[in-house]
């Protein structure tokens, strides 16, 4: 090994000893050493892969500067991770390397042009942003933008309530709707949808919500958190189960699904400053979060732990059981889904009439009956 290979190899060693602090720090919730040996580790990497870059070892060369761009994107560096990805495809990389830096490229982007678009927010304004493989210039498909800014409304009204002490009900506290408005308006940036929404006071606000900063902090923190994995965290946030599967079951459509919305930025100002999100993590990752103790319903029931999988049509059954619905499946079979407190009116019923995927796990003793965990609608 000669005296390059030896230095590239001891950088890359010392680099991946620093990303394991920063992990443990991350894990230990110590932000500031987090930082600090995430900073360490990409400055290390980058330092390997200056020196590789002159080299046709392959794959060697492109997976140092993937990792050194990955490091540097999660530091904030977002030019430095544009140089690190252009070099390492400006080479001869392997097929499904140079695919994972192209994925990387969109997301440094995106999350540039989030952070330094010159997007004017005024205060109570949130900007939603979407990137993927069915978006353009200015354009997207009307269910990928709409579903979205219903469910960021949905998820502004039970912040609401939530922090106003009510308890959680189907039915939405008259109160709350009759205080606010809802305003969109549209702006560009190249790659990428904008849309930015308004919460407009009709008059005075409930008391504790005389301005809608804490609304839209709470709302952008609790996203990154989920985001990030941090579920302590935030069930501490909220610690109610109802609002809690509330938050989850609607984040979880607001978040990416793949190749059509990869990636969905949210900015705002507050307090005078700008702020932004980036939901990253696809949907179908937040599947096995831990969840909440099962909700009085569930209680009363012997669930089985194994989680099946069911495609229909979703039909409302009873106005008398409003914790049930009914699916009827491709075969022609009905399918009875228990919805758990928190999940009814804002994630499950929009679905109603439409096909949709169903995972839940099985109610012993009973026939195609089942305990809902997630829907969505399919690919």
């Amino acid at each position: 090994m000669n005296s390059e290979a030896q230095s590239v190899s001891r950088l890359h060693k010392k680099a991946m000893e620093f990303a394991g602090h920063a992990f443990l720090a991350r894990r230990d919730k110590d932000y500031q050493q987090f930082v600090k040996f995430s900073r360490l580790a990409y400055e290390k990497e980058a330092e390997a892969a200056r020196i590789a870059a002159g080299e046709d070892l392959e794959p060697t060369r492109s997976v140092l500067h993937r990792s050194a761009a990955t490091l540097a994107f999660h530091c904030g560096e977002y030019r430095e991770a544009e140089r690190l990805i252009s070099t390492a495809l400006a080479g001869n990389p392997p097929d499904e390397i140079a695919d994972e830096l192209r994925e990387l490229m969109e997301k440094v982007n995106f999350e540039r042009n989030l952070k330094s678009a010159n997007i004017q927010l005024d205060e109570n304004e949130i900007q939603l942003s979407l990137q993927g493989g069915r978006i353009g210039f200015g354009l997207a498909p009307v269910q990928a933008i709409a579903a979205r800014i219903a469910d960021i409304e949905r998820l502004v009204q039970r912040i609401i309530g939530y922090k106003n002490g009510h308890k959680y009900s189907d039915i939405l506290p008259a109160n709350i709707r009759a205080h606010y408005s809802l305003y969109l308006s549209a702006d560009f940036i190249p790659g990428s949808f904008n849309v930015v929404l308004k919460l407009e006071g009709r008059q005075r606000m409930l008391p504790e919500f005389d301005q809608f900063d804490e609304i839209l902090d709470t709302l952008l923190e609790n996203i990154k958190l989920l985001d990030q994995g941090k579920y302590e965290t935030l069930q501490q946030n909220i610690s109610d189960p109802a609002y809690f599967r509330n938050f989850v079951g609607l984040a979880r459509k607001i978040a990416p699904d793949g190749s059509d919305v990869s990636l969905v930025g949210l900015r705002a100002m507050i307090d005078g400053q700008r702020r932004h999100v980036s939901f990253e993590r696809n949907k179908r990752d937040l599947d096995d979060m831990p969840m909440p103790k099962a909700d009085e319903a569930a209680n009363e029931l012997q669930l089985a732990d194994e989680t099946l999988n069911v495609a229909g049509i979703l039909k409302y059954a009873d106005a008398l059981e409003t914790n049930q619905v009914k699916l009827l499946d491709e075969d022609g079979k009905k399918w009875t889904i228990t919805v758990p407190e928190g999940l009814m009116r804002d994630v499950v019923r929009p679905y109603f009439d439409e096909t949709v995927h169903v995972a839940g796990r099985r109610i012993k003793g009973k026939r195609r009956n089942l305990y809902l965990d997630s829907i969505d609608s399919p690919q």
